[in-house]
């Protein structure tokens, strides 16, 4: 073990020194430009005080190796990835089936493959782009109108990098735009959250979008979305039979009214799917053989510093993507749809929603050495996802206060979001938040940062047949030495009924519910560091817009390095 320990640690920091590069050179007559990134990182985890061994003590070394050429209108790209893994339990007896070397959490679950000791490629493209004309080729994100029909893209806070590998073509002529754009799901191999390998499926996609501005002024839009979701019979828990999902919508945009006074946006859509063989249809409040539906439509008014935004959204039976397949991280999403809640809020029934919100945001200016903004925010909604209705309040609100130009600033945000049934009042989710931000300059070149959110949140246990309330959350405190050195401890506290139970049977050095780590970082300049965090991260759900993920507890030492030019 230490000897494989020594070579992995050897090669992460063989990879340091290989500083990301930009190099313009000259091929006959012909300029070109290549840019050569290396993102490399080693981790040891220990036991992250959950009751399953098999995700605890092994080594992983990351290098991510992105390549740009480019010459007049065309782009050239790879990102290679090598995972190198040891004394993991998977790696433990090569020739055991997967029940016996990785314990049965992996058997169906993932499938394994911790051997590769070589780079693969993960993205490839070609991009040319002319004045009237755009080509790709290779892998590309996607998004259309407000993401209701198509958002495919990379969401780092999620751990989540899906793209589509095929082409796209975009013409645009004077106030004429089109869209083609057809591929697979081109997903990352390997989970960064976990390091393990799951059966996503690779689903085809083809969609359309026209768009046209009148009167400089007014821009309607009509796209089309088909995505093929069946697996081969045995990879998955889908069911071969044509499964898909069929999008249609329609959208308009007013950017500006009366010289910024208004703005407004509106989108329709409907969708036709079949999941498992099954056509969903009429399942929702719409009834009588109807398509899933999604409407949203937002109405913006600044007058004065005061800035009021009203959004409003209906989606009925609106699937955001396949069933999943056994033993996915995440699920693959192909769409989302405005949430219109926190940012971060924790958000169930996303396909069986409806309401509205208001949130008011007045700059009150100078008062003295201070610069004041506030902000409100209200929503109600109701959701029919469950065998029963239920109505949601969304409310919230938060100062920002700036001093000494800018010197430093402090920012309070605080709400609560109740989610009840509606004929029984019965409580479903009840979650109150406090956010911080607070930072100070102490002098030209140093600095104070101090983040943190605690949510305490309250929700019934229906197997035990009781209401469980517990806290949840994070305390940053960072020190920066600009332009070098950064510091930072931070504590978390996960509360969850659930996982405290599990970590007890670990007896945690610090207590089942308490996590501490520090980090530290290096800048060779502003886009070159090298970085280490050791300690622990809490288990639990990560939301973005509506879009949640249970990110596994860390626990170990990470060391490092980032390199962009």
């Amino acid at each position: 073990m230490r000897r494989r320990a020594a070579v992995l640690c050897s090669l992460s920091l063989s990879l340091l020194p290989a500083l990301a590069v930009a190099k313009d050179f000259k091929l006959g007559k012909r300029e070109l430009n290549l840019s050569v990134t290396e993102t490399a990182s080693y981790s040891y985890r220990t036991d992250n005080g959950n009751s399953d061994p098999n995700d605890d003590n092994y080594h992983h070394v990351l290098s991510v190796l992105d390549l740009a050429l480019s010459f007049g209108d065309v782009r050239l790209g790879a990102r290679l990835d090598l995972h190198v893994f040891a004394e993991r339990p998977c790696d433990s007896d090569a020739t055991a089936p997967p029940a016996t070397a990785c314990g049965n959490r992996f058997l169906n679950n993932y499938l394994i493959d911790h051997r590769r000791r070589f780079y693969l490629p993960e993205r490839l493209y070609a991009a040319a782009a002319r004045p009237e004309l755009d080509l790709i080729f290779g892998d590309f994100y996607a998004s259309f109108g407000k993401g209701i029909a198509l958002n495919i893209v990379k969401l780092d806070q999620l751990g989540q990098d899906t793209a589509i590998r095929g082409g796209k073509f975009i013409f645009h002529h004077s106030d004429l735009e089109l869209t083609l754009l057809g591929g697979q799901v081109n997903f990352l191999d390997t989970d960064e959250a976990t390091g393990l390998r799951a059966p996503w499926g690779t689903d085809p996609i083809v969609a359309a979008r026209i768009e046209y501005r009148f009167f400089d002024t007014v821009v309607a839009g009509a796209h089309g979305v088909l995505v093929i979701t069946d697996l081969p019979a045995g990879t998955g828990s889908r069911t071969p039979g044509a499964d898909h999902h069929t999008v249609w919508g329609v959208g308009l945009e007013v950017p500006s009214l009366m010289d910024g006074l208004l703005a407004f946006a509106a989108e329709f859509d409907l969708q036709s799917s079949r999941v498992e063989g099954i056509d969903r249809r009429g399942i929702g409040a719409g009834g009588g053989g109807l398509p899933g539906a999604a409407a949203y439509a937002s109405a913006t008014l600044n007058v004065k510093g005061l800035t009021a935004l009203f959004e409003g959204k209906y989606y009925d039976d609106f699937l955001l993507g396949a069933a999943p397949a056994k033993g996915e991280p995440y699920a693959l999403l192909y769409s989302q749809p405005p949430t219109l809640e926190r940012i971060k809020a924790r958000i169930d029934g996303t396909s069986m929603i409806g309401g509205g919100r208001l949130k008011l945001d007045y700059n009150v200016g100078e008062l003295g050495p201070l610069e004041l903004r506030l902000i409100a925010n209200f929503g109600l909604f109701h959701t029919w996802f469950y065998a029963e209705s239920h109505r949601v309040y969304d409310a919230w609100g938060g100062v920002e206060l700036q001093w000494r130009e800018g010197t430093g600033q402090l920012h309070i945000t605080s709400g609560m979001r109740r989610e009840a049934e509606i004929e029984s009042g019965q409580l479903h989710r009840r979650d109150i938040f406090v956010e911080l931000d607070f930072e100070q300059k102490l002098a030209a070149r140093h600095s104070l940062k101090l983040t943190s959110e605690l949510i305490f949140r309250q929700e019934p246990n229906l197997l035990r047949g009781t209401t469980e309330d517990w806290l949840e959350g994070e305390v940053i405190l960072s020190y920066k030495w600009a332009p070098r050195i950064s510091l930072g401890v931070f504590y978390e506290r996960q509360g969850e009924p659930q996982i405290v139970r599990e970590r007890e049977k670990r007896d945690p050095l610090l207590g089942a519910e308490n996590y501490l780590g520090g980090t530290a970082q290096y800048f060779f300049d502003s886009g070159t560091y090298l970085a280490l965090r050791g300690g622990q991260n809490r288990e639990g759900l990560k939301c973005l817009n509506g879009l949640c993920r249970r990110q596994p507890s860390f626990a170990g030492v990470q060391l490092s390095f980032v390199g962009r030019f």
